[in-house]
């Protein structure tokens, strides 16, 4: 029996794995990343962050765009960069 129905299978639950997943590692880069909330309706908590779906994937949204352009690499420029403007919801930078 061939290995290659296998190793197709196997190659396709990984792609949906990171699919399913997003990029939990982006997530950890942002501080407070993981709380972040909707701002419309803060009792739901925005797991695409970067995205303008709250669950993630599709298009990007201004901080997003911006996470991109810094080589998704946060720092304190990003931070002071407020791409959300909401400046009273913001982490000290």
């Amino acid at each position: 029996m061939s290995r290659w129905p296998l190793i197709a299978v196997f190659i396709h639950l990984a792609s949906v794995a990171n699919v399913i997943h997003g990029y939990p590692e982006y997530i950890a880069l942002i501080p407070n990343g993981l709380n972040l909330v909707d701002p419309c309706h803060p009792e739901i908590t925005w797991h695409g962050v970067g995205h303008l779906n709250p669950d993630g994937g599709g298009a990007l949204n201004v901080f997003g765009i911006d996470f991109v352009t810094a080589c998704r690499y946060w720092s304190q420029e990003l931070c002071q960069k407020d791409s959300d403007g909401v400046n009273e919801n913001d982490l000290q930078c």
